[in-house]
């Protein structure tokens, strides 16, 4: 079992996971001619010599560095002279610095690093949404090395069993996320992050983060939210390893090193005792949940919830199913005053938003 890390440029944390089953670190500049899934505003802003100075400290502990290309958007930038000449240099640059592999969304730009950067492994991101057979054919026909499969399709294990045995390249599966399941915000967010972490876009600097809003809204309103989303426990992980999978993502480049060493010493232990939220990775909130958390999950009250899923086909009946509403009654519970602020300033910032009130 082996960890891709999510890293905050802290060169303390090299030294606090280097007794861990890490086999990279994964990060980017907080801004850059590509961006990626991350609105920059949240994000540490390393220098570009820091960058090069951590990669060589963490080659020294024998973990390899990937880094993210992961925008689903570059405004068809790609397409202009000058842009697309700043996207080779930006790309030339990571292979000087000796980034060993770059995490892609957009086809086009596996198809060119494909081509013209062959030094560098090419893994598929996340936001790619690679959920069928098909869709991951057609990754490994553009060359790439590793897939990053759909968050949503962490609990489908008809879906996670059959790619295992009809696809040839390595597969990662993203473990402590905290998204709405099926979130109708998604696609938008990804694409509203990369352009608020190129640093060509006029406005990156200026973020309203609109979908969060309503998604965290959505789980301060109902807690089943909260289950239905597809995180995977610490404790659950030798199910998973069952079906073939031995690499798992612990994202969370927006939080503290302590954060971060909490979570990796979970995942790599098995077990977490205490509130399972203190261990998800909001995606767009710079906070430590164990700090201002509105939201406790009692992880040992969920041995065994994952086992229903194998056999559920949660994409067509989720309506007729109240499984996850049980089990949000019996472990999840919400700090009132801390949920009471956030929901009435939520709301407050939704309905600005929606009533163009932040443009008069």
């Amino acid at each position: 079992m082996d960890f891709s890390v999510a890293t905050n440029w802290d060169f303390a944390l090299i030294e606090e996971l280097s007794g861990y089953p890490v086999y990279e670190f994964l990060g980017a500049m907080a801004k850059n001619p590509i961006g990626g899934g991350r609105p920059a505003v949240i994000l540490p802003e390393p220098e570009s010599k820091k960058i090069e100075e951590y990669i060589k400290e963490v080659h020294k502990k024998g973990i390899k560095f990937n880094y993210l290309l992961n925008a689903q958007c570059l405004g068809n930038t790609e397409y202009d002279k000058t842009m697309h000449q700043s996207i080779l240099k930006h790309i030339e640059w990571l292979c000087k610095i000796g980034v060993d592999s770059v995490t892609v969304s957009i086809p086009y730009l596996i198809q060119i690093i494909k081509k013209q950067f062959p030094s560098l492994k090419i893994k598929a991101s996340v936001i790619a949404a690679i959920n069928s057979i098909q869709r991951a054919h057609y990754y490994e026909e553009m060359g790439v090395d590793e897939i990053n499969l759909d968050y949503m399709s962490n609990r489908d294990f008809n879906f996670l069993s059959k790619v295992k045995k009809n696809t040839h390249c390595s597969l990662v599966l993203l473990a402590n996320d905290i998204c709405l399941y099926q979130c109708p915000y998604r696609i938008y967010h990804y694409n509203t992050t990369a352009h608020a972490s190129q640093n060509w876009c006029k406005i990156n600097t200026f973020y309203i983060d609109y979908c969060m809003i309503n998604c965290t809204l959505q789980f301060l309103n109902d807690p089943a939210k909260i289950i239905m989303s597809r995180w995977i426990r610490p404790e659950d992980l030798p199910i998973y390893e069952k079906e073939g999978y031995t690499r798992f993502k612990i994202s969370g480049r927006n939080m503290s090193t302590t954060w971060l060493t909490r979570a990796v010493k979970a995942y790599s232990q098995k077990k977490y005792n205490g509130n399972l939220f203190d261990i998800l990775a909001a995606i767009a909130i710079k906070i430590d949940p164990e700090e201002n958390s509105y939201c406790y999950i009692d992880n040992s009250k969920l041995d065994g919830f994952l086992e229903i899923f194998k056999k559920k086909d949660c994409i067509n009946s989720c309506s007729e199913c109240h499984y996850c509403e049980t089990i949000a009654k019996k472990t999840v519970s919400y700090n009132k005053k801390r949920a009471d602020y956030l929901k009435k300033s939520f709301q407050e910032l939704k309905d600005n938003l929606i009533q163009s009130k932040y443009f008069l």
